[in-house]
C-alpha cells in the first residue's frame, strides 16, 4: 500500500462507512479521511446544505458518497439512513456516531426513564 499526500493507506477500501453527524467539524473531518482511505461514505446530519456539499466534495475528489438527512435523536431518521445506505450500496460495514447532546434532566443513572435505573439514590 502506498500513501498519498495525506498519508492515507486505503485501509478502508470499498468499506461502506456511515458517519452520523457528518456535516461539520470532526464529523466532516472523519468523513473526508474515511473517503481518503478508500471508504464509501454515507454522511448523515441535520443540515442538508452542508451534507450535500460534503458528499459533492468527496465525489469531486474521486470518492463515493451519499448524504442522508438525519436527526440522530429521531429513531425513524436513523433507521431510514441505514436503509438508504443498504439500498444504495448493498450493505453497511461501519458506523461512526459523532453526535452528542446535553440531557437537561441530570445524570442518566438517576433518570426514571433509564432502563434498570434505581428509582431513588
Amino acid at each position: 500500500m502506498s500513501d498519498n499526500q495525506w498519508g492515507a493507506t486505503a485501509r478502508l477500501k470499498s468499506k461502506v462507512v456511515m458517519v452520523v453527524g457528518a456535516t461539520s467539524g470532526i464529523g466532516r473531518a472523519i468523513s473526508l479521511r474515511a473517503a481518503a482511505e478508500g471508504a464509501i461514505v454515507v454522511a448523515t446530519g441535520r443540515r442538508a446544505d452542508l451534507g450535500k456539499g460534503l458528499a459533492a466534495d468527496i465525489v469531486a475528489s474521486g470518492g463515493q458518497a451519499l448524504f442522508v438527512r438525519c436527526d440522530a435523536t429521531v429513531e425513524s431518521d436513523v433507521a431510514a439512513a441505514v436503509e438508504a445506505a443498504a439500498a444504495e450500496f448493498g450493505r453497511l460495514d461501519c458506523a461512526v456516531n459523532n453526535v452528542g447532546g446535553v440531557v437537561a434532566a441530570g445524570p442518566l443513572d438517576r433518570s426514571p426513564t433509564t432502563p434498570g435505573a434505581p428509582s431513588s439514590i
